[in-house]
């Protein structure tokens, strides 16, 4: 037995040794044309000794199935079966790829991933390379529990950073066997292995998303086309055909193309094809195989995503629901598409409602053109499309939409004051839901404390929890607004903070627009990325950053109407209900535009010193917010506590308070900013007696003194009372001003 042989025969007892043998095993392969076959065996040692046999230095791209299959189910076609298919899991998995930072080879990922996961907690007891990343495994005891074999993977998938293949139908690369890629060209191997065996308990499991879950319950199985197929095909409709074989012939026939150098979209083209296909009575089973399909250009962009199914899956699912349907007129076309869905057009974008989520999701211009792709079928012109999008938009075009102060969350819509749920409904045209539910008898919130208490000094925790119910207010006006600036060192976590916060509220309505695009550096479509957003983040902003020009951020901290341009379109002026927050090392340069009403807008945080978060230290490690709000009963507790920072902003009337610690903070970025706070703050009147004329002079040498830019001397004149009340500093002005500390001196 040689060496990759063996190596193989170990995996294989690894990944499967200890499930039942009354199960099946399913094993991948390209064959020399390109097609994806598969081999179905029993679960037994001498099988999988055989399959070592077979496959061992194959230099052909090789991969087995990582869970079992019930013995009554063995795939159908050359496919890996469903994850409904799964008899026992025997390991976790997470897929690695490469994600290189800058100028970093791929022997440098390998060496500082495998010390990452050295350091990884659960270690894992497997770590096998593809020929390019990594698949670290943790063996468990076997489970017929694939729902949580798939939110396990997802939950390590999370923490490190992996790729999105923790479906318990997922095919892993098998050791023993070359990766034949191109950019790889090496063989897969086992780089470690130990002997652990971890229990549940050692696991947390990541909550799927919506998307995720509708794809799990698609129960779509590949089945075997005639050999005629083909030619059927090619005989009785020759333009669907066409649009199968290959991309030249796709083309050739009208297909829609994706840009100028003549490339199908393969995406409406795969649509198209599925549309029709069930149209004449052809199973979902044959469409799939076909959208699969190892050599025609209809199963390429499966071919080139890295055989991924869900792409597959939600095209047929989405093909099913409209092809009942034919083309008479672009207004009988309009009126069938908004009888399926409801749309609207706000602002140049397009928008449907998904009542699953009690949103209306973007993007939706693209599900318009399919549908109608999917009723025209040959007839299909774009300007046929262009007709219906017209007709839809003469009904659905808006100029504002209902603002609420309801909370969109998993169970419904949620009055943040009364804790009241209502029902999902298109009447709050909601644009967003939190991934969380509203349950405030069993809530456990200790985690997200421990969290969040690492980070911040604990007078400030109550101010990070309402900002946090203050990015949910999403109704217009808002009584008051402040900028949010959590300072401090490196690795200190102010920025896993903030990463929490945009997973909570969901990355898509979070922008990261910089601090410097706010401040003179964007371009006149800059605030056009703001609509609809919850909060802006820029988690790393530029020490060395000058703000020279205020207008827009005062704008979004005082509420005051904006000029938003989108190409192609009038601008509008209109109030934002995003919110914004800035993570620093340390304060960037006001410099003279640190005026009162941007001062009193500001709440600075702090963080702890506390050892840094890196993955050096396992309990302050990177990516720490994903281990938390991976898991749903955490998400729940975030949002508890978001709602107890809105209840108690409502009843300060949305005025946020200081704290000694913020306080503080304030007054050291004002000393440092402001001129006149730093001469008052510094100098030491004693309660004497100056003319103002030489009270400005003191000014004036302080800052040339000290390298600052002075007042001129009126405005000087115009800010020193109300400087000095701030401070705590009292005045008597007139010829003679008199300065003193407030308690020393009447």
């Amino acid at each position: 037995m040689d060496n990759r042989q063996q190596d193989l025969e170990e995996a294989l007892e690894y990944r499967y040794g200890r499930a039942r043998q009354d199960t099946l095993l399913t094993f991948h392969w390209l064959d020399a044309q390109g097609r994806f076959q598969t081999e179905v065996v029993p679960n037994t040692r001498d099988q999988r000794k055989r399959m070592a046999e077979k496959y061992a230095g194959a230099t052909y791209d090789v991969w087995s199935r990582m869970t079992t299959v019930l013995g009554d189910r063995s795939p159908r076609g050359s496919g890996r079966g469903l994850r409904q298919d799964t008899a026992q899991a025997c390991v976790l998995w997470v897929d690695l790829d490469p994600k290189l930072r800058t100028d970093e080879s791929i022997a440098q990922w390998r060496e500082r991933t495998l010390a990452e996961l050295e350091a990884f907690d659960p270690p894992p007891s497997r770590i096998e390379s593809s020929g390019r990343g990594f698949y670290p495994m943790w063996a468990i005891e076997p489970t017929e529990d694939w729902q949580w074999v798939e939110e396990a993977n997802k939950w390590l998938a999370l923490r490190l950073n992996g790729d999105s293949g923790y479906d318990a139908a997922k095919i892993l690369r098998l050791p023993g066997t070359l990766n034949p890629k191109k950019d790889v060209n090496e063989w897969a191997t086992t780089v470690r292995t130990g002997s652990t065996t971890y229990g549940r308990q050692d696991f947390k499991q990541a909550s799927l998303s919506q998307d995720e879950q509708e794809l799990r319950a698609i129960t779509i199985q590949p089945t075997d086309l005639p050999s005629f197929f083909g030619d059927e095909l090619a005989n009785r409709y020759p333009k669907l055909w066409a649009r199968i074989e290959s991309e030249e012939s796709a083309r050739a026939v009208g297909a829609q193309l994706k840009d100028t150098k003549g490339r199908v979209d393969r995406s409406h083209n795969d649509y198209y094809i599925a549309c029709q296909l069930l149209r004449l009575r052809r199973t979902q089973g044959e469409v799939y195989s076909v959208l699969t399909h190892p050599l025609w250009f209809s199963g390429d962009k499966f071919r080139t995503s890295g055989y991924k199914e869900a792409y597959v899956l939600t095209t047929i699912q989405s093909a099913s629901t409209i092809v009942d349907a034919s083309w008479k007129n672009a207004a009988q076309s309009a009126e069938r598409i908004m009888e399926m869905d409801e749309y609207w057009l706000y602002l140049g974008d397009w928008y449907v409602y998904n009542s699953s989520t009690g949103m209306f999701e973007p993007n939706a211009l693209q599900k318009i053109r399919r549908a109608v792709y999917a009723i025209a079928g040959d007839d299909w012109s774009i300007d046929k499309s262009n007709a219906v999008v017209k007709r839809i938009a003469e009904e659905k075009e808006r100029d504002d939409r209902v603002l609420t102060e309801l909370i969109n969350v998993r169970n419904g819509m949620l009055d943040p004051m009364t804790g009241e749920l209502m029902d999902h409904s298109a009447a709050f045209d909601c644009l967003y839901q939190l991934d969380a539910v509203w349950k405030p008898e069993r809530v456990y919130t200790d985690h997200v404390d421990a969290f969040v208490g690492e980070i911040l000094q604990p007078d400030e925790i109550e101010i990070w929890w309402q900002f946090c119910g203050y990015c949910l207010y999403t109704n217009l006006p808002m009584t008051s607004r402040i900028l949010l600036f959590i300072i401090g060192p490196a690795q200190s976590g102010k920025s896993e903070l903030l990463y929490a916060q945009r997973y909570f509220l969901g990355k898509q309505n979070v922008t990261s627009l910089q601090l410097g695009d706010l401040t003179g550096e964007g371009n006149s479509f800059t605030t056009s990325g703001l609509v609809n957003s919850l909060l802006n983040i820029d988690d790393d902003v530029d020490p060395n950053t000058t703000i020279r020009r205020t207008g827009t951020l005062k704008k979004l901290a005082t509420g005051s109407p904006l000029s938003i341009e989108k190409k192609g379109r009038t601008p509008v002026s209109m109030e934002l209900v995003v919110k914004m927050a800035f993570a620093a090392n340390a304060y960037p340069s006001f410099g003279m535009s640190l005026d009162d009403a941007l001062q009193t807008r500001l709440r600075v945080l702090g963080v702890r010193n506390h050892p840094p978060f890196n993955r050096d230290n396992p309990d302050r490690r990177v990516n720490a917010h994903l281990e938390l709000l991976s898991v749903a009963e955490n998400r729940d507790a975030w949002l508890y506590r978001c709602v107890e920072g809105y209840r108690q902003l409502a009843e300060l009337n949305w005025e946020f308070p200081e704290t000694v610690t913020t306080s503080a903070r304030k007054q050291e970025l004002e000393q440092r900013e402001d001129s006149i706070v730093a001469f008052l703050t510094q100098f030491d009147f004693e309660g004497q007696e100056i003319p103002m004329r030489a009270l400005t002079g003191k000014y004036q040498m302080y800052c040339a003194l000290n390298g600052e830019r002075a007042e001129t001397w009126r405005r000087f004149s115009d800010r020193l009372k109300e400087t000095a009340d701030r401070l705590g500093l009292g005045v008597h002005e007139g010829n003679l001003v008199t300065v003193w500390r407030k308690g020393q001196h009447q």
